[in-house]
């Protein structure tokens, strides 16, 4: 697996972190609460434990002892799975070329990034709103240059998991995204002008929801990020 280079903040995020009006606190304290928060985003729970790990170490050491190392560091008795398990997504995603080449890991990533526990076991869809968040949320710290750089595979499931979501166009951040060939546009559906307006709004409702829920998990993101972050930094 081939290393992705080391992780820097984007233009964009650096300017929600500008946008952001939560009151500064110590960077321990906001730590710990973060790693006791159960709605902690995975790129918030990376760039904290940056404060205490080298980026070496956090792509080299196991999972084991890097939670036993923030635990200790952070004074905190135990880090809840879910939470952690984020935190390794975003290690994966930064460390390896896992997220965008190997679909499994993709799924997989994208449903850990979302909230969900992993299931080893169980295959767990992800649909397109996790797809989003994910994707976004990765590009946050381990920015690529082109959708291109997703394996076809991953574009191709992209594709028709917006098809089985009555998707009828990938929304921005999934514009990397193949549809399927059989895919029935709202014109080649009906002549109906009434029932293709109908079919074409509902296509643009999907979209404004990803970018709703995008623009809201954004602000929280850069909230819980911004005790670590200079944000006088520059790319």
């Amino acid at each position: 697996m081939s290393q992705l280079r080391p992780p820097s903040m984007s233009h964009a995020a650096l300017e929600a972190l500008h946008r952001s009006n939560v009151s500064p606190i110590g960077k321990n304290t906001a730590a710990n609460r973060l790693f006791q928060d159960d709605n902690a985003y995975g790129a918030a729970l990376f760039v904290a434990a940056r404060e205490y790990l080298e980026l070496d170490e956090l792509l080299a050491f196991d999972p084991q002892t890097i939670r036993l190392e923030l635990q200790q560091l952070l004074s905190i008795k135990e880090i809840d799975n879910e939470i952690f398990g984020r935190l390794m997504a975003m290690i994966v995603i930064v460390g390896t070329d896992l997220f965008y080449a190997d679909w499994q890991a993709f799924v997989d990533l994208c449903n850990v990034l979302s909230g969900q526990a992993a299931s080893p076991d169980v295959f767990d869809p992800a649909d397109p709103y996790e797809m989003s968040w994910a994707v976004v949320e990765a590009a946050l710290l381990a920015p690529l240059e082109t959708g291109e750089a997703f394996s076809e595979e991953i574009r191709g499931y992209m594709g028709l998991s917006l098809q089985e979501h009555g998707f009828f166009s990938a929304p921005p951040p999934l514009s990397m995204a193949v549809m399927p060939d059989d895919l029935v546009s709202p014109a080649e559906m009906t002549d109906d002008a009434e029932i293709m307006s109908a079919a074409v709004t509902s296509d643009l409702d999907r979209h404004n929801e990803i970018t709703e829920m995008l623009r809201e998990n954004l602000a929280e993101l850069a909230a819980q990020m911004r005790p670590f972050i200079d944000i006088t930094a520059k790319d």
